[in-house]
This record gives C-alpha cells, sequence and structure tokens, in this order.
C-alpha cells in the first residue's frame, strides 16, 4: 500500500515542509566584504543552527551568484580582519574551487575572475605571515594547481606558476617562502613531471641547497620534495637524485637530535617509499 504524498511512509504524520530559502542578496554584493566576514564567522559557529544556516546561505551564494562566491572567499582569505578568517577561506577555497567536478566553483566562472584567483592565491603565498595560515594557503595552491593543470600537466594553465616556485625557492628568500615552494614541488613533481623534466638540473641543484638548510622545516620540505621526484621520476633521470641521498639522510639525523618526532616519522616514511619502489 503507498503511502499518501506529504505523509511519512512509517509514521504517516505529515513531512513538514522545507525551510525557506534565505536571502541573500546582501551576500551578493562583492564590495560588503563585512557581511561575507559576518557568514564566514557563523560557518565556525559552535551552534548547529547557526552554522547549519550559514552553510545554507553559502550554497545559495554558489547557486545565485557563483563568482562573487569565489571572489569574496579569495577577497576574505587575502585581507579578511582576524586570523580565523584568513584561515577558514583557505581551506574553503581549496574545498569549493579545488576539485574536479561539476560541483567545482572553477568551473561556473569567468576566465577573468579565475585569472583574479590563481593571482591572488600567489599573493597570499608571498604576503601571508601567519605560519598556520601560510600552511594552509600552500595546501591550497597547491591543490589549484593540481586541478588546474589537470592530467597532463600543462603549466599553460597557470603560466605564472613555476616562476614564482622557482623565485620563492632561492636560497635568499624567507624560509616561509622557501618551504612553501618546496611543499608545492611535493605535491605536484608527479602531475608536472613532464613540465619539469626540462628544469631537473636547476631543480637539483636546488634542492641540494635546501637539503642543506639551516632551518629544519626547509630541510624536511626538501627532503619530501626530493622523495616526490624519486618516486615520479622514470629509471634514467631517477639515478640523477642519487647523490642527494646522504643530504636526505641528513635531514632525518638532525630531526632525530632535535628531538622533532613529528619531521622525523614524515623522512622515515618517505625513505621507506623509496627503498619499497627502488631498494
Amino acid at each position: 500500500m503507498s503511502s499518501s504524498p506529504g505523509l511519512d511512509p512509517l509514521t504517516g504524520a505529515p513531512i513538514p515542509p522545507p525551510p525557506p530559502l534565505p536571502d541573500i542578496t546582501p551576500l551578493l554584493d562583492i564590495n560588503n566584504s563585512a557581511i561575507f566576514e559576518q557568514l564566514v564567522e557563523k560557518l565556525m559557529s559552535a551552534s548547529n543552527e547557526e552554522r547549519k544556516h550559514a552553510e545554507l546561505c553559502l550554497e545559495e551564494m554558489k547557486r545565485l551568484g557563483p563568482e562573487v562566491a569565489a571572489l569574496h572567499l579569495i577577497q576574505t582569505m587575502r585581507k579578511g580582519s582576524k586570523v580565523e578568517l584568513r584561515s577558514m577561506c583557505a581551506v574553503l577555497v581549496r574545498r569549493q574551487l579545488c576539485k574536479d567536478s561539476k560541483e567545482s566553483l572553477l568551473s561556473k566562472i569567468s576566465p577573468q575572475a579565475v585569472a583574479i584567483v590563481k593571482q591572488e592565491c600567489l599573493n597570499a603565498m608571498k604576503e601571508e605571515e601567519e605560519k598556520a595560515v601560510a600552511h594552509k594557503v600552500t595546501d591550497t595552491v597547491s591543490e589549484l594547481a593540481a586541478t588546474l593543470l589537470g592530467e597532463t600537466g600543462n603549466p599553460s594553465s597557470w603560466p605564472e606558476l613555476l616562476p614564482f616556485m622557482f623565485q620563492c625557492v632561492q636560497s635568499d628568500a624567507a624560509v616561509r617562502h622557501q618551504e612553501s615552494a618546496l611543499t608545492i614541488f611535493a605535491h605536484l613533481a608527479g602531475v608536472m613531471s613532464d613540465a619539469l623534466r626540462p628544469y631537473l638540473g636547476t631543480l637539483h641543484g636546488i634542492l641540494q641547497v635546501s637539503l642543506r638548510s639551516e632551518t629544519l622545516e626547509v630541510r624536511t620540505a626538501a627532503l619530501r620534495a626530493s622523495a616526490s621526484f624519486i618516486l615520479s621520476a622514470g629509471d634514467k633521470e631517477r639515478s640523477g637524485f642519487q647523490s642527494l641521498l646522504p643530504d636526505m639522510l641528513s635531514t632525518l639525523e638532525t630531526a632525530l637530535n632535535k628531538q622533532d618526532e613529528s619531521a622525523a616519522q614524515d623522512a622515515l616514511e618517505m625513505f621507506i617509499e623509496i627503498a619499497e619502489m627502488d631498494p
């Protein structure tokens, strides 16, 4: 026996109507950054009801004004009045733009807006001084690059990225820039193996210098990047990284001596991956 329309099939009770969609007109004003910051605050609220309402507003923004939603997220990641807002928006940019699906905002905005997103992500990497936010921005740039470059790893999708990364990874650059660029190289080594092949000699030199840095964070990031290049390289190219092994092992030794368990564990896991693939 079929249930009547509008009735719960299990209890027979009337099904309540869905809540009305929120009025998000003020949020669709790209110049009203203050009200968007209030929305992001509510997305972090401890109140389930307040958080769910904010999530519904964001979904409506994505439906009615995807470009405004994307630009608000980028703008708040860059210039948010509080660290927590910039941190949350770095995560939201990654979740909402950096995924290969029809739900991604990246597929719903104009080429001009995409260009703004790319440039502002690089600007955030360059200018964000709060370490926790900078790490999240780095993750976002990595994911955005992987999304834009796709399976082919064609750098023409983001031509400014490689020159920027090579600039950041120079030994006279700020430590946070070196660490960020090396982290992105590690993430993209497999995706961009063909595009990076002409630069392997330069990269080898950069990795060697970075593995000898006075800063353990830079050395650990260089170790991760070195391991990623070794794992993604062909047999002939892999042999060129053999000379990095002493410095890679030295990085592990330094992490152990400094009792940095997290860095030492990361290093050990990377060595295990390499050993499993090419003893």
